[in-house]
C-alpha cells in the first residue's frame, strides 16, 4: 500500500536532458526543477499528452527525486477537489495509523466553557473557565482561571487606594467642590490624620514634640514658649528623628497620645506652647517676657486638635 502524502500539487517539470524514464525500472529522476516538489516524498504523473504513469516518490535531493516506485493509489484528489482516475490501479483509503489515534483529543473531552490544559508533558485535559477569571499561571502553580486577586499579585496594581502606602499624583488633585475628610476618632495610641510634611530637624525630637521652623538653618525644632528665637510653633513631630533627618510632621489635623490627660472642661480647653522645651501646656505662661500663643483644642483626655496660631503674645 502507497504511503498516505499530502495531497498531490499541480507543479509542472520537465525531465532533466539527458535522463530517461522507464516504469518499473528508474528508482530515480533528475528534472529540471524540483523546487516545488515536497523533500518528504509524494506523487508524480510522468507522461506526455496521450499516456501516463502515476508514480510514488519517497524523497528528494535538489533536483532528482528518489525511491522512484510503482504506485498503488488508485485515486488522487486535488486540492481544487477534482478526482484523477488511474488505468490498472485499485482504489485504496488512507487508515488512520495507531499513533495517529493516540494523540487525538476527543470533543468528548471538553465541557462548556473549556479549553485544552496540560499540567505536565502529553497529558492534555479540559479547563473549564468560570466567570470573572483569565486564564493565566502564576508563580509555582498550574494553568487556571485566575480570580481577581490573583491578578493583582501578578500585575501588580492595585485594587484599593489603601494598599498603596506611598501614593503619587501626577498634576493637581481638583476636588471638585468636595472635601478632604479627616478622622477624629483615632482608635489607637499614637494616631493622627491631618496635613503633614516631611523636612530635615535640626536636634532629637519625638512624637509629640512641638516644633518651629530655624530659618536660619532650614530645619525644624523644638519650640519653647520662653524664647522668642524658638516661637512661634508650626508643626508637631510625628515619630522619633536625630539631627539631620527628616521627620513627618503634623502641620494641622487630629492627635491622640495615651500618656496625656487633659482635662476635659469647656472653660479650659485650649492647649499652649509650654515653657518645657517642645511641650503643651493646658495653662498659658505667665512669666515675664514669655510668649503665649495657643497651638490645639482638646477633644478629648487624650485626643486634640492641632491647628498653632501663629499670634504671639508677650507677657509684659
Amino acid at each position: 500500500m502507497a504511503k498516505p502524502y499530502a495531497l498531490p500539487n499541480e507543479t509542472q517539470s520537465t525531465i532533466a536532458s539527458g535522463n530517461s524514464f522507464i516504469r518499473g525500472t528508474t528508482t530515480s529522476l533528475v528534472l529540471t526543477d524540483a523546487t516545488l516538489f515536497d523533500s518528504g516524498g509524494g506523487y508524480i504523473r510522468i507522461g506526455d499528452s496521450t499516456s501516463y504513469a502515476l508514480m510514488e516518490y519517497t524523497g528528494k535531493s535538489t533536483n532528482t527525486l528518489t525511491g522512484l516506485t510503482p504506485c498503488t493509489l488508485g485515486k488522487v484528489v486535488s486540492a481544487g477537489d477534482e478526482t484523477k482516475e488511474w488505468p490498472e490501479l485499485t482504489v485504496v483509503s488512507r487508515p488512520w495509523a495507531a499513533e495517529d489515534a493516540a494523540n487525538l483529543v476527543s470533543k468528548s473531552t471538553y465541557t462548556a466553557q473549556s479549553i485544552l490544559q496540560a499540567t505536565s508533558a502529553a497529558t492534555p485535559a479540559a479547563l473549564t473557565v468560570d466567570e470573572q477569571r483569565v486564564v493565566g499561571r502564576i508563580t509555582s502553580g498550574n494553568i487556571t482561571g485566575l480570580t481577581a486577586a490573583q491578578l493583582k499579585t501578578l500585575c501588580a496594581y492595585l485594587t484599593d487606594l489603601v494598599d498603596d502606602t506611598t501614593p503619587q499624583l501626577g498634576g493637581d488633585l481638583d476636588f471638585n467642590g468636595k472635601c478632604a475628610e479627616l478622622d477624629d476618632t483615632l482608635g489607637s495610641d499614637h494616631t493622627y490624620s491631618g496635613i503633614t510634611v516631611k523636612a530635615a530637624v535640626g536636634e532629637s525630637v519625638a512624637f509629640p514634640d512641638l516644633l518651629y521652623f530655624d530659618l536660619s538653618e532650614a530645619e525644624w525644632k523644638k519650640a519653647d514658649a520662653d524664647q522668642i528665637g524658638t516661637m512661634p510653633c508650626q508643626g508637631m513631630a510625628l515619630e522619633s528623628k536625630g539631627d539631620g533627618e527628616v521627620c513627618k510632621i503634623l502641620l494641622m489635623g487630629f492627635v491622640r497620645d495615651d500618656t496625656w490627660d487633659w482635662t476635659v472642661d469647656d472653660t479650659v480647653k485650649v492647649l499652649y506652647v509650654s515653657v518645657t522645651t517642645g511641650a503643651l501646656s493646658q495653662t498659658a505662661v505667665s512669666g515675664t517676657g514669655d510668649y503665649s500663643q495657643a497651638v490645639a483644642m482638646i477633644r478629648s483626655a487624650d485626643t486634640i486638635y492641632f491647628n498653632p496660631s501663629l499670634s504671639l503674645v508677650k507677657v509684659a
